[in-house]
């Protein structure tokens, strides 16, 4: 009697889990498709702590529905290449993360021409509930995060982008 309450039990955690990911999916596609955002954007910049100067490393843009962030997408360079994150907040909750790092390959013709051309090394789709990862789909061997990096640990350095980003593009008029 006790082992088939148990499967009982996670037959309900499992589809509350497929549930979740589709809800997520739904209300990610409803903020990807959302035709009249007002964008904003602006440099990002590090202070070299040698010489003390300011350096642009990348881009950051914002999504905003009637004066609320829906969507925030960071460009900027990585030791492995290019990377783009994307931050999808629905109804100020974190709900969706997008990563990808893109890498010049080379490809040499058989008359001798070298052309390179950008490629996908990583990507990573991180679904969010109640600030917490409920499921992480990556692809590619080239992860920008060191193995002893927990998911934990990750989840706050997003949180903490999105309070960052989202305060500096809240200063741009």
């Amino acid at each position: 009697m006790f082992l088939l309450a148990s499967n009982v039990k996670f037959v309900f955690a499992q589809t509350d889990f497929k549930q979740d990911i589709a809800n997520i999916k739904y209300k990610y596609l409803e903020l990807a498709e959302f035709p009249n955002y007002l964008k904003k954007s602006t440099f990002i910049s590090e202070v070299d702590l040698e010489n003390n100067k300011s350096y642009i490393v990348g881009e950051l843009f914002g999504y905003y529905n009637k004066s609320k962030l829906c969507i925030i997408k960071e460009h900027t360079k990585h030791d492995l290449g290019r990377r783009t994150r994307e931050f999808y907040l629905y109804e100020g909750k974190l709900i969706f993360v997008y990563e990808q790092i893109q890498a010049l390959k080379s490809d040499t013709f058989s008359n001798g021409e070298i052309r390179k051309k950008p490629s996908v090394i990583f990507s990573c789709s991180y679904y969010i509930k109640d600030d917490r990862f409920i499921q992480k789909i990556s692809k590619g061997h080239s992860s920008p995060y060191p193995p002893n990096f927990s998911n934990g640990k990750l989840k706050e350095q997003f949180l903490l982008l999105v309070i960052q980003y989202g305060k500096k593009l809240s200063e741009i008029k």
